[in-house]
């Protein structure tokens, strides 16, 4: 029998304007746990010491641009690499043997949390409780779990739930109670609550007088929340917790009435308590959160300096560089509505109300808003600049009707169509089925984002609540520079506001090659003669199939899990498997191992920048070996720090996280999306697993149509516990 992999961790801090706090806990972890993974997420810092203060401990760095603590506590939990994520506070401290005790729980399988204990500074030196808590499993108990700044989450538990509730906690006008409300979640789903005494925090800064007063009543405040939210999903539990806050609000009062310098901490509590609860009530709620509230647009349409100005870096130049004739790389998504609301009354489709919906939709987000500007004699980089609008050609609908059963054809061949990166980086196409569903083909350039970023900005696109088309927030912004002169002399103006001093500007300059200048030069002026032929006479001279498979998430979830991984290695072992059961022997790499792409995200704290950040991971898979045996090594490999050069490969594979909420695009219902994976020129097979609420959206791609369906097949067996000997053999 195989023994399951070990547990792996990743330590996430949530920090905002606090570097001289944040210093002293990465010290202090580097000192006590150097062998942990550690991840710091900004939520939004007014000023660059925070990413000052992570470079300088070589940790790193995701930075949000909306504030909010269970922003980042999510953002944290999609971004870590452990199966275990630890929350601790900036202004804490940790000391030996603080991790051990907290991941060791989870070696039970039904673990979803675990707590430990956090003392003052004063009492840092003091002897552990013995204490042995008992298992938490009743909802309500989630109450007395723990707090936030010493505590630790399955990976997975925490995104089976939906994440943290974004309405509350910190940044909030709800400032608290984010980490109750999950413990409260995690143990009405089933899984089991563990609280150690033998994992202690130290909490280095106590707040005291009108500080802590206003602490007191911002953690009422998402408590009282939390309760009206419960109302609405189990009155018992919300039963149940109201007992627990109105006993605890007594005995405050109790005590109150002997030391009256407390007086004004119960009032607060209790002020808070009725305001938060009376607030959530006109929250609307949806899988156990409230529905996340728009993110704040600034009158100039952008929460950073407006017009933007982004250079694109030697490798996105490369996807602009596409040859004539050849596919350019795109990332496309594909949504298939039910269409209500998107017809006029004489049942022809709205294509003004449409219209109109996709360009609020591209001005009500600074990245949207993007479009390619060049100068003729290729001396500076191609940049990104902020749009004067939404152009009408970066919209169209597909001029026949397209039946529910071909809509998987057309997308695939709107991947080979062109994309004009100079009036956007990004295009939608509406295809439109006479019996009723409306179909979106929304397609961005790997130039201008990668698969992370696309989610980001597609979730703008739909709501968890149906309303009318059109109804987004419209916001314009100034155009940003262009022509042989002013882009040059604005990207100077960057580029020198970036460096230090004068003397680190001219290292900076002699740090590339004079040669390695000229080649980007000429290749730039080469790209810009032919840029008006590669948009008007170029036609593919590749073929592409696509296909779908919609799988059971808990389904696949299980059989990752007894093979000893996740579903991201067990979709690279399947791709793998399916890939030598359509290879002939010619053109194979070997018997035994088949060797796969992983294109992993690498933003790490360009979270907002156009552009395209990700790594490629190569994996060699050993399709002798049974699941429970390749799955572990797929993991070895893609967790090693060094990583071998990627070669010319012909499959990649990989794994995303989709919307876990109902989407509705105007009041159309969202019924079906799917990512398309995008085929290099040297690749054969892409396969894209998109993580929803219930199910599993795997997503093939090929160059080569004879061989979908045998591969397909294939893979869907892997994914579901089929053998894989018998499919290699057939």
């Amino acid at each position: 029998m195989t023994r399951p992999a070990p547990l792996s961790a990743t330590v996430v801090v949530c920090t905002r304007d606090r570097p001289v706090m944040l210093a002293r806990l990465l010290a202090s972890l580097q000192e006590h746990v150097p062998d942990v993974d550690v991840l710091v997420v900004d939520s939004a810092s007014a000023t660059v010491e925070t990413r000052e203060v992570a470079a300088a401990a070589g940790v790193p760095l995701l930075r949000l641009e909306r504030p909010g603590l269970s922003i980042a506590r999510n953002a944290g939990v999609q971004a870590a690499s452990g199966d275990v994520v630890v929350f601790t506070d900036d202004d804490c401290l940790v000391r030996d043997r603080w991790l051990d005790p907290l991941v060791a729980p989870f070696a039970d399988p039904r673990v979803g949390v675990v707590t430990g204990e956090m003392v003052d500074l004063a009492a840092s030196d003091s002897v552990p409780s013995e204490r042995q808590h008992p298992d938490f499993r009743r909802t309500v108990q989630g109450l007395d779990l723990g707090h936030g700044a010493n505590m630790a989450f399955r990976r997975s538990a925490v995104l089976d739930v939906g994440g943290f509730d974004e309405r509350l906690g910190a940044g909030t006008d709800l400032a608290g109670a984010e980490d109750l409300d999950m413990f409260c979640r995690l143990l009405h789903a089933g899984w089991t609550g563990k609280r150690t005494s033998h994992s202690r925090i130290i909490h280095a800064h106590v707040r005291q007088g009108a500080e802590h007063t206003r602490l007191i009543r911002g953690y009422a405040r998402g408590s009282g929340a939390a309760l009206a939210k419960w109302l609405r999903i189990d009155r018992t539990v919300a039963t149940d917790i109201a007992t627990v806050q109105l006993r605890r609000l007594a005995r405050q009062s109790a005590r109150a009435l002997r030391r009256p310098a407390q007086r004004q901490l119960v009032l607060a509590h209790a002020a808070g308590l009725v305001s938060g609860f009376i607030q959530a009530t006109r929250m609307p709620v949806t899988d156990g959160v409230f529905v996340p509230a728009p993110a704040p647009i600034s009158a100039g349409g952008s929460q950073e300096p407006v017009p933007r100005l982004i250079p694109l870096r030697p490798v996105e130049e490369r996807f602009l560089r596409t040859p004539p004739g050849q596919p350019e790389q795109v990332t496309t998504a594909l949504y298939v509505t039910d269409g209500v609301g998107m017809r006029l009354d004489d049942g022809q489709l709205d294509t003004a109300g449409i219209h109109r919906h996709i360009t609020a939709w591209g001005h009500s987000n600074p990245h949207l808003m993007l479009q390619l500007a060049t100068t003729w004699h290729g001396l500076t980089p191609p940049v990104w600049v902020t749009a004067a609008g939404v152009p009408g050609s970066a919209i169209d609908v597909w001029p026949q009707p397209v039946p529910a059963a071909d809509v998987d054809d057309v997308a695939a061949a709107l991947q080979l169509a062109p994309l004009d990166v100079t009036a956007l980086g990004w295009h939608v196409t509406v295809l439109d089925d006479p019996a009723g569903p409306v179909a979106f083909v929304i397609r961005g350039h790997h130039a201008w984002t990668d698969g992370a970023m696309g989610l980001r900005v597609l979730s703008t696109l739909t709501a968890p609540e149906a309303r009318p088309l059109g109804e987004l927030p419209v916001h314009t912004a100034p155009p940003g520079p262009s022509g042989p002169v002013a882009l040059p002399l604005a990207l100077l103006r960057r580029w020198w506001g970036r460096q230090p001093g004068p003397s680190a500007a001219v290292r900076s300059w002699r740090a590339k090659p004079l040669a390695g200048r000229v080649r980007r030069v000429l290749g730039r002026h080469r790209w810009n003669m032919t840029l008006a032929r590669h948009l008007d006479d170029r036609q593919a001279t590749v073929q592409r199939a696509f296909t779908r498979i919609e799988l059971p998430l808990t389904e696949v979830r299980s059989h990752a899990k007894a093979c000893g991984g996740n579903i991201n290695e067990l979709l690279v072992v399947a791709t793998a498997h399916a890939l030598r059961a359509t290879t002939t022997t010619t053109g194979s790499k070997s018997a035994e191992g088949q060797q796969v792409t992983v294109p992993m995200s690498d933003r790490g704290n360009e979270t907002s920048d156009a552009g395209n950040r990700v790594r490629v991971v190569p994996v060699t898979v050993d399709v002798t070996a049974d699941p429970a045996t390749a799955v572990p090594d797929v993991r070895r490999q893609l967790r090693a720090k060094e990583l071998p050069a990627p070669e010319p490969c012909r499959a990649h594979a990989t794994t995303m996280l989709g919307p876990r909420t109902n989407a509705f695009l105007g009041e159309a219902k969202v019924e079906e999306w799917a990512l398309l994976p995008s085929l290099g020129h040297d690749e054969e097979f892409g396969v894209l697993g998109l993580v929803l609420r219930s199910t599993l959206v795997v997503a093939v791609a090929t160059s080569r149509p004879a061989d979908l369906d045998s591969f397909s097949r294939t893979l869907v067996d892997l994914l579901r516990g089929g053998s894989a000997t018998a499919d290699a053999a057939s």
